[in-house]
């Protein structure tokens, strides 16, 4: 498959974001399981309260 033009090519340890555990931890939720590669994960955010005064 040829590269897009335009795209850079990422080395290894940049494309690495670490592995399930850590981000069950920080409370997220799996999205897609598959077999290899980048799992899906998702958290979701809440949005800063305003304050009255």
């Amino acid at each position: 498959m040829k590269r897009p033009e335009g795209l850079a090519r990422i080395s290894n340890a940049s494309a690495y974001t670490g592995t399930v555990p850590p981000f069950e931890k920080q409370g997220f939720a799996w999205v897609a399981r598959r077999p290899q590669g980048k799992q899906r994960m998702r958290k979701a955010l809440t949005a800063p309260r305003k304050r009255i005064r």
